[in-house]
């Protein structure tokens, strides 16, 4: 690592700079970084460019550190206090003012845009990114099985900038520490590496056992602004390297940035391993150009990409709330909205830049200006800067109101049609709704009104509600937890009939459902975990502890269901999961995988003398708080029956020893057309959970089922 002292003359003073004393080389990364994010989030294409978060990391981890050891080197007798004062000003100064105006924005659009419950949590969102622990609260809520589907928020991406000032809180008491005690770099390169390390191995054991946390947890991230800080501490190593050298290492670390961009996607586990591709590969590049520039880089170094790198801040800022809030304009993306999307946030980053983002960085806010050269640039004055951010706002919320309103960018559902074509892939049809089956046909006439509904009627629970009200009761006592026992979702009423249902978490409605339907001949029983889809099949997911609570979960319930012998045992399962499916031992992926799964479970609870019934869930729709707005018509939050949904409803006829109810009627029009509620009740909380509300209103067709198919 070499032993440089801290009086060595600053190693990048010969590399290729701009006229503000930039380099060239990191300007491009910083726009290959934000480009890479935005065309992720905006087209999510290609699928690896959330890397450009890590790169962001090393470029700041090295920036930062080179910034506070030459502070050092300049004055090594400075007090501690100005030591730190001066560094966090400058932060502050930095990041806090364009920061600040975009949170304030965003929350303002927020509530003119989202109902009350999501502009709520937009605005609990940015006081928590304002404090910079943005990434605990989005760590947390995405360790929340019943939170996961909810809408986007807007402020999301602040997480990556709570990782970064939580960071600072300590770097640079560790470096005003480690020079005041060794007085030397390697001592730093020393603590830099145990705090690498010790980061690195964290990061490789989170991602394995509960990868959402480990995505925005800072101690899995810190190696990242650790390798960029090691490089600006040895960075006196790469002053004497030939310029043949440091083109090789420039074009080698550009080609892995490049392939980690193509090649990673998210269903590999990140941070770790994966981060470390990106995260070397733009360590190689500034290494590089540490001390010098290689040739041949003015795809990297050119004044485009340096004036991108300029605005990549104030990009990054502002690119993720223009795409959320203009996805509740758009629902149906045609390829001329993606220049005008990524244009209007071009002219809110290129506001917020010189408008707000450098006339502060430059002036003389917070400082003691005693002596001090101030740098020849326009600094605008503070009211001009206030009416630049009201500027921000009526440039935003001007730009949503009007040029994303309207016939060509509102989409309108078409009313269905009442003559049924076949919905299976297999040409099967559900049960239709006849005579003998009067509560069916109620539900129908329900669905198809509300299908044709041209605006949002009362709901109970509301629009505002649903999320934190819409959940079955029976979840509360204890369904959907991952134990079993006499006391957990055991609605036993004396009966002298047992009915029970086995289940994923979607299974906590059916088991309302059922009570409603046939609870007054049956005593209910539900086994149903949340995450654990209950067939004998194992479906991707972070956690490593669920997926094993999960094995033993179901390998429990199948012994209490044969132990029990109820009359009847109902399987449900959301088939959302289907792309998710982890080849068994007969290598079968997708339907087949899914028959074969169902089968075997079958075949289990044979023991058990029960009647087998397996039960369509509810069809993957959409999340109705993020489709419901204040600008939404009820068609927004529409969806069609998806094919493999189709195809797997009639499963039930295959799997031998069971047999099959299909719903299907139960929340779509015979044409395949599914609303998002009906007779004032929502029909689902998310994508696939039905509400309490909803569960009741189809117990009458359930009963029907039930009865037709038991004769």
């Amino acid at each position: 690592m070499g032993q440089p002292t801290l009086t060595t003359t600053r190693a990048s003073r010969s590399s290729a700079t701009d006229h503000s004393g930039k380099r060239l080389d990191i300007q491009g990364l910083r726009a290959i970084a934000v480009l890479a994010v935005v065309a992720d989030h905006l087209a999510s294409w290609p699928r690896g460019g959330f890397v450009g978060v890590d790169i962001f990391f090393v470029i700041s981890g090295f920036l930062i550190t080179g910034q506070l050891i030459r502070a050092r080197e300049r004055n090594p007798l400075e007090l501690a206090s100005s030591f730190f004062r001066s560094f966090y000003v400058n932060r502050i100064r930095r990041i806090l003012p364009a920061s600040l105006a975009a949170l304030l924005v965003t929350i303002g659009v927020g509530w003119v845009l989202f109902r009350n419950e999501r502009a709520w949590s937009t605005t609990v969102d940015g006081a928590w990114s304002a404090l910079f622990s943005g990434n605990w609260r989005f760590a947390l809520n995405g360790t929340d099985y019943w939170a996961q589907d909810q809408a986007t928020s807007p402020l999301q991406h602040f997480w990556s900038l709570g990782v970064e000032e939580q960071f600072y809180f300590v770097w640079p008491f560790v470096i005003f520490a480690g020079i005041a005690v060794f007085k030397s770099r390697r001592a730093l390169g020393w603590i830099m590496g145990a705090i690498v390390v010790a980061s690195l191995a964290w990061a490789l054991m989170e991602t394995v056992s509960n990868a959402s946390i480990a995505y925005f947890s800072t101690f899995t991230r810190a190696w990242e602004l650790g390798i960029g800080a090691l490089l600006a501490i040895v960075a006196p190593v790469f002053q004497h390297i030939t310029r043949l050298v440091r083109t090789i290492l420039a074009w080698v670390g550009l080609t892995g940035i490049a392939a980690s961009i193509a090649l990673i996607n998210p269903d590999m586990p990140f941070p770790g391993p994966w981060a470390i591709s990106p995260v070397l590969a733009t360590a190689l590049v500034i290494a590089a150009g540490t001390g010098g520039s290689g040739r041949f880089l003015a795809p990297l170094t050119n004044p485009a990409m340096s004036y991108i790198g300029d605005l990549s801040f104030s990009l990054y800022l502002w690119h993720f709330p223009v795409i959320i809030f203009l996805e509740e304009f758009i629902s149906e993306w045609h390829w001329t909205y993606y220049p005008i999307v990524f244009g209007l946030m071009l002219l809110l980053s290129v506001a917020s830049y010189h408008l707000i983002e450098e006339p502060i960085r430059h002036s003389r806010l917070l400082l003691n200006d005693k002596g001090r050269e101030r740098k020849k640039l326009i600094v605008f004055t503070e009211r001009t800067q206030l009416t630049a951010v009201a500027a921000l706002v009526v440039t935003f919320a001007g730009a949503l109101l009007t040029t994303f309103t309207g016939p060509p960018l509102k989409y309108e559902a078409s009313a269905p049609s009442v003559v049924r074509p076949s919905m299976g892939s297999s040409g099967t049809n559900p049960v239709p709704a006849s005579a003998d089956r009067p509560a069916l046909g109620a539900l129908q006439a329900q669905i198809l009104t509300a299908s044709q509904a041209a605006a949002w009627p009362v709901l109970s629970p509301s629009l505002d509600e649903v999320a934190s009200k819409g959940s079955p009761d029976e979840r509360r006592s204890g369904c959907a937890e991952p134990r079993i026992g006499p006391d957990v979702c055991n609605f036993d009423s004396g009966k002298d009939k047992t009915a029970v249902v086995f289940s994923d978490s979607t299974g906590v409605a059916l088991i309302s459902t059922i009570r409603a339907a046939i609870g007054d001949q049956y005593n209910v029983r539900g086994f149903s975990m949340a995450g654990c889809v209950s067939i004998d099949l194992t479906t991707k997911d972070d956690r490593e502890q669920l997926q094993r609570d999960c094995a033993n979960y179901k390998a429990s319930a199948v012994e209490e269901i044969n132990r029990m012998q109820p009359d009847l045992v109902f399987i449900t399962n959301t088939t959302a999961v289907l792309g998710d499916v982890i080849p068994a031992a007969d290598g079968l992926t997708g339907e087949p995988a899914w028959k074969a799964a169902t089968q075997r479970t079958v075949d289990k609870l044979q023991p058990s003398g029960s009647r087998i019934v397996l039960v369509t869930s509810a069809p993957v729709g959409k999340t109705i708080t993020a489709c419901a707005t204040r600008v939404s018509v009820p068609s927004n939050c529409a969806s069609k029956i998806d094919p493999n949904y189709n195809t797997l409803a009639v499963l039930g006829s295959q799997i031998a020893g069971a047999e099959a109810i299909d719903t299907r009627l139960m929340f779509c029009t015979e044409s395949g057309y599914c609303p998002a509620f009906i007779d004032g009740a929502p029909i689902k909380m998310d994508t696939v959970h039905v509400t309490e509300e909803f569960s009741r209103k189809m117990a009458p067709a359930f009963r029907e089922s039930v009865t037709a198919l038991l004769g």
